[in-house]
């Protein structure tokens, strides 16, 4: 019965929203950061024009800190990148660098 009708914006038909002229949703992301634990994050509502979420690890004067971001790294060193909703949440990446350590080792 509705079938090809908008309302709102948005197309029941096709499912894409027309208020933003056809574009996909954005991917969502965890944003936040830690120093030695301790911090937080939240989800978020990326760009339209941001297709990845990243997390980038750093050591300085002693201290960890994570940084979780809608993007692609923009830096290689210690930073790694997904393409699904909510793919930089802390366990879902460390899980990657562990199949990877775990792959890299068989190899080897």
């Amino acid at each position: 019965p509705h079938q090809g009708k908008e309302r709102a914006g948005f197309n029941l038909s096709s499912g894409i929203n027309a208020e933003y002229g056809g574009c996909a949703l954005a991917i969502k992301c965890k944003v936040g950061a830690y120093v030695d634990g301790e911090g937080e994050m939240k989800d978020m509502d990326c760009l339209a024009t941001q297709d990845k979420c990243s997390k980038t690890t750093s050591v300085l004067a002693g201290k960890t800190t994570e940084a979780y971001l809608c993007g692609a790294c923009i830096l290689e060193d210690g930073c790694e990148d997904c393409s699904t909703d909510y793919c930089n949440g802390a366990s879902s990446l460390s899980l990657v660098g562990l199949l990877a350590t775990v792959l890299y080792l068989l190899v080897q």
